[in-house]
Parts: C-alpha cells; structure tokens; sequence
C-alpha cells in the first residue's frame, strides 16, 4: 500500500477504520498507477526535500481518495466519525484533559490558544474587528464578515433543498432544520425543541426572566442580543434596511419584509379557522381572537378586557380624558386615529361601511356593529339593577336614569363619563 510505503502509520490508540484498507488493485483488476520509484524503496531513501514533498502529496492524495470512497475515522470515546484522520486527531483533544488551553475567569477548556484568545473577548468587551461603513464593533472576525452582508445584501450560503440563501452559515444551519424536522435541543421546562442551542438558550431567558443585554444610552434590558441591537436603532436613527421599490428606509429586516408585501400583495399567514389570509403573523394572531373570544389586555381601571393593545390604549384615553387625534378641517379633537377616520367621514359625506342584510350606509364600523345588532337581535348591555337588556350602551345609560332620578345635562355642559 502506498501509505505503508511511505512509512505513514494509518492507525492510532484513538481510532479505527470502518472499512477495509483498499486492495493495491482497481475495481477491474487492473494494478493502479504508481511513482516511478521502487515499492522496497523508503521514502527515507530519498533527499529530504523530495521526501517532505513526496509526503505532503500522498498524504493529500491519501485524504481525498478516503473522502471518495466514503471511508470514514471513527473517535472511540464518543464513536463520532471524520473523513480524514487529521480531523479525528484534533477532535480528539476534546477527550483529552491534557494539554488544553483553560479560561482563568470562567476554567472554560479549548483545544487550540487562538480559541481561547478569542473567547477571552467575552469577558474583557474587547472588539477589535471594526465595520468600515457604520463602525460598528465585532469581537470576532468572522462577525464582522457575516455583518458586512447586512449592508452588501450578499448571500452566499445557499440551502440546497429550497434554494434559499442566507448571508451566514449559522442562517444556514438553523433554516436546515425547517426541511430535517430534526429539533436536538428541548427546554427541560416546557420541552419546547429547538434546531440549534442558541435558540434554545434564548428561550430559556423567557422562563428565567433574565435579560443581559443591556442599553448603555436608557439602561433597558434585554433578552437577546438582536432585540438590543435592534433597540439601539431608536436612539442612533441608523436604518440600513432599504426597499428597492420606493427607497424606504427600516431599522430592522423584519419591518423590510412586511413592507415589501405591500408591495407583492404576499398574504403568506393563513387562518386554520377561516382560511383568511394575512400579510403579517401578527395580524393573524389578533384575527384568531375572534374565533377564540381571547381578550388578554385588561384596563386596569374598569377591568374591561380588549383584543388588542391598540383598542385598549384608545380605551384609556376615555379615562383620562386625553384627545391627541385633531381634525384638520373644524379642528375637532378626538381620542383615536379610528374616532377621526369616521369624523373624517361627516365632512366628506361618506359612508364606506355597508349592512349586508339591508344595504344601509354608515359612516364608522361602530356605527354598523351598533345597527348589525336590529337584526340578530343581540342585546349585550344589561342593567345591573333590573336585568332589563339592550343593544345599545348608550341605550342602557339613558334607561339608567330611570333608576337614579338623574337628569341629562343640557347642551353646552360637559357630558357624563361613558359607562365601560
């Protein structure tokens, strides 16, 4: 064989071979190209020049054949295996306590002192690895590269099953999983599985509450180190996410591809329930609510509960009395961009929103909700007094009256608070 020829020994105290060791002969018999020099010759024989050459090529020809031919090195102690025999020797480092190179602050162990030289930046903040178009920081080359692609646009990693391609391998990795299925990483809290540790360790700050990251400008804290950098945006205004439609410029690439369907029309979110479609998952979470009736955000207040959190902040301003929509036209002031949109609607005289049992016009979808009721004959306002019902809550307030003698103001004189 032409390894033993060359007096490389092809076995270790850590490793075996799966398969047999090739035959000095081809598939078809015939007897494989050879050096021109003698098979009882050792390499020894030979000048030292030729014969560090001379070892460098078979062993790279040695590496390539076995990578081929699928041979394969096997690790006894975890029986991992490696194409070629250099690999497996590094790997075995990871077994070997001997000789690794050890974190003074955290006894974290490496196999090599340019890795511990890196993960030494963890504890010390050092980043000398500096972005020539934002000068943003990296304490790894190889961030600095991958980040680079945020601001080129380039995608080399390319997924060989859907084509998708992704500026860095990690992207690369985790979407792997997506076509695999294969979820190696469970919380031992919920037993939620993740494609890849990192996604599992920032799961696992939503059970702790733990939020490292923190923002040196407003001290607010983070969970992961993409929101903060994200959140960092807010303060320097950088927006390097641009749409080559119309130019429009984002802080981050998930507010890009919302935009960009507005563009495509993409509704890509479909409900399971109504097969309606949606352009954003959280549009379609806040759709879900109303075939589930869930209503997670309560005024803390009256205790009314609302769907959304934007019906709930418009919802508060009845409380306190705050009015930050205003009218362009008569200046009117009102307490929702919802509330002006219909005021909108007396000054133009439109009436966008239609009864589909009798084809009645209204101008807000209140006003409809509140008229949808005569046919279905819905009364959900019930007094607390008499348990009389009604459609309407401003159909309870009056009759309301009627029980406490009160008397309504008169035109001019501040009106009393809705009832919630």
């Amino acid at each position: 064989m032409i390894t033993e020829n060359l007096g490389v020994a092809i076995t270790s105290a850590g490793a075996s071979r799966n398969q047999q060791p090739a035959r000095d002969s081809t598939e078809d018999g015939s007897e494989p190209s050879r050096r021109e020099h003698s098979d009882d010759a050792p390499i020894g024989s030979l000048d030292s020049s030729t014969s560090n050459f001379a070892a460098s090529v078979f062993q790279r020809a040695r590496h390539e054949t076995e990578s081929m031919a699928g041979n394969s090195w096997e690790c006894h102690d975890c029986n991992k295996t490696f194409s070629k025999k250099s690999t497996l020797s590094h790997h075995r480092r990871i077994h070997q306590m001997d000789g690794l190179f050890e974190c003074t602050v955290c006894t974290k162990k490496f196999t090599r002192r340019d890795h511990l030289n890196r993960h030494i930046r963890v504890h010390t903040g050092e980043k000398p690895f500096e972005c020539a178009v934002c000068n943003k920081k990296f304490n790894q080359a190889s961030n600095l590269l991958s980040h680079l692609r945020t601001h080129t646009w380039e995608k080399p990693f390319e997924c060989t099953v859907c084509n998708k391609k992704f500026s860095s391998t990690q992207g690369l990795r985790n979407h792997l999983g997506n076509h695999t299925g294969e979820k190696l990483f469970a919380c031992a809290d919920c037993n939620r599985k993740f494609n890849h540790a990192g996604n599992l360790r920032s799961h696992l700050r939503t059970h702790t509450g733990q939020k490292p990251f923190e923002c040196a400008v407003c001290n607010k804290k983070f969970n992961h180190a993409g929101n903060l950098r994200t959140h960092l945006r807010t303060h320097t205004g950088e927006k390097p996410f641009e749409c080559t439609v119309c130019n429009k410029r984002f802080n981050e690439t998930g507010s890009l591809r919302k935009h960009l369907r507005t563009h495509t029309g993409e509704k890509p979110f479909e409900c399971t329930v109504c097969n309606k479609k949606f352009s954003e998952t959280g549009s379609l979470q806040i759709h879900l609510r109303t075939h589930t009736g869930e209503k997670p955000f309560e005024c803390t207040v009256c205790n009314k509960t609302f769907n959304q959190a934007v019906n709930l902040r418009s919802h508060l301003r009845t409380h306190t009395g705050e009015k930050p929509a205003e009218c362009t036209v008569c200046n009117k002031k009102l307490s929702s961009l919802q509330s002006l949109g219909s005021h909108l609607n007396t000054h133009t005289g439109a009436k966008p929103f239609e009864c589909s049992v009798c084809n009645k016009k209204f101008r807000s979808a209140p006003g409809l909700r509140r008229h949808l009721k005569t046919h279905t004959g819905e009364r959900p306002y019930e007094c607390s007094v008499c348990n009389k019902m009604f459609g309407q809550a401003g159909h309870l307030r009056n009759h309301l009256r009627t029980h406490t003698g009160e008397r309504p103001l008169s035109l001019g004189k501040k009106p009393l608070s809705k009832l919630t």
